[in-house]
């Protein structure tokens, strides 16, 4: 998947996947439809809309869809 579409609010297919990636800032992960499944060596969390997941910077995860969704990624406006 391209550097271009990390942050970005492009709408993911059911099943698309973003691979393993990282940010130098911190990002909240949040889907407004859809499920998004957000996995790190730490865990995997299933993050309905309407709720987040809180990844800080340099913490390397993928994201996997399922259903459509918006994609629901933003980045917060923090620095480590």
């Amino acid at each position: 998947m391209s550097e271009t579409r990390h942050g970005a609010l492009m709408p993911l297919v059911h099943r698309e996947r973003v691979d393993r990636h990282d940010h130098p800032h911190h990002q909240l992960v949040y889907p407004s439809h859809g499920i998004l499944q957000v996995s790190t060596d730490e865990g995997r969390w299933v993050v309905p809309p309407h709720r987040a997941v809180w990844l800080p910077a340099g913490v390397a995860h993928a994201h996997q869809a399922h259903g459509t969704t918006d994609g629901g990624r933003r980045s917060a406006c923090t620095t480590p």
